[in-house]
Order: structure tokens, then sequence, then C-alpha cells
């Protein structure tokens, strides 16, 4: 990674992750909670519900991925509640027939907590295929996940965590250490499985 700030990198990455939706009409951010996508993703040709929604799971407002059957009267959720909910797609991601719901978001005024999470809906629940969250991540002895971005490519997941000391501020760490992961998808399991894991040295933020 170059000696430029390691942390704006950081804060580059998360900006890419697509944390705001673009709104059709409007061109500009749409408010996360008026999100909504429709498509078949049981194969009974009826459309799904994908949309996000409001809600209070400890006693302040949050937001969160969920997926309703109307046929069924169905309702499944995708990944933990959040402040921001980030990406929203549903693409035939792992080539299966059916598509699936990709998601992910983050928490803390910094984004420190971030999420991610990939599943397909069977038509009574859903089926997480992939899912991450720097809560419980693990990591090296002495770092902690300073911040995180996951990308999905059809069959193959790329994740990028930037490691940090545990005790120290999240503006100025001490050092920084980049881990890249990839997860392939594996047919016969039907989930996504790390397949490479490489982590670098710790490296100083650049000063200014």
């Amino acid at each position: 990674m170059p000696k430029t700030s390691l942390l704006r990198a950081a804060a580059s990455l998360l900006a890419l992750a697509g944390l705001g939706a673009a709104s059709p009409a409007s061109g500009g951010p749409a408010p996360a909670e008026l999100r909504v996508i429709r498509a078949d993703l049981d194969g009974d040709r009826d459309p799904e519900v994908v949309s996000v929604r409001r809600v209070s799971p400890a006693g302040f407002s949050q937001l969160r991925v969920t997926i309703d059957d109307p046929r069924t009267a169905g309702v499944g959720r995708l990944g933990p509640a959040l402040d921001r909910i980030g990406r929203l797609s549903v693409r035939d991601f792992a080539r299966i027939g059916r598509p699936q719901v990709f998601m992910d978001g983050s928490s803390g005024a910094s984004g420190r907590f971030y999420a991610a999470a990939l599943g397909r809906w069977t038509g009574a629940r859903v089926r997480v295929l992939w899912r991450y969250d720097t809560g419980h991540a693990r990591t090296p002895a002495g770092t902690a996940v300073g911040s995180a971005v996951a990308r999905i490519a059809g069959r193959q997941i790329r994740l990028r965590e930037f490691l940090v000391p545990p005790d120290d501020p999240g503006c100025c760490p001490s050092f920084v250490r980049t881990r890249v992961s990839r997860y392939d998808y594996r047919p016969k399991r039907g989930v996504y499985v790390l397949a490479r894991r490489a982590t670098g040295p710790p490296q100083r933020p650049a000063t200014r």
C-alpha cells in the first residue's frame, strides 16, 4: 500500500462500497427505508418483496433488510439491524437459476461496525450463503478490525479488512495491516467458503 494515508484509503474503500443508493428519479441519495426490489426469488412466478425496514431492536431506530413473500405471508430477515444500509442487490450471483439477495451496511458514527450478507429465499425462510460482520471477525493477536468492505462478483466474494491495534483511537492507529480474503461458491455445499487469505505486514500511517 502506498505511503499516503492508509486511513484515507480505508475511507475511500468504504465510500466505494456504495453506502447510500442512488434514486432513479432524482439521481441523488434515496432514503434507505424507501428502497424496494421485487423479484421472484423462489421460482413460483410470484415476486417476493425485498426492502429495508426501520426497526428498533435496542430501543433506538435502525434499518434491516427483509424479504416478504405475499403468496405464503412468510417474512425473512437478512443481516443484522444497522444504522445505515449500503448496497442492496438482487441477482443470481451463485448461478443456481434463482436470484439471491446481497446487502451490506454499517453502524456507529465512524461506520466502524460493518456487516454484509448474501442469502436466498427458499419459500419459507432465508438461507444464508455467506455472512460477515466486524463484531465476530477473528483477527491475529493484538489486532481488531478497523474497517472492512466486501465485493461480490458472481461465485466469488472478496473481503478486505484493515486491522489495527484494538486499544488505539479510531482516528489514528499506530499501525494498519491489510487482510484480503477470497470466498468461493461451492455448489455441493450451497455456500461460499474461504478459499484464500493473505495478511500484509504492519505499516505505519503517514503523518502530516
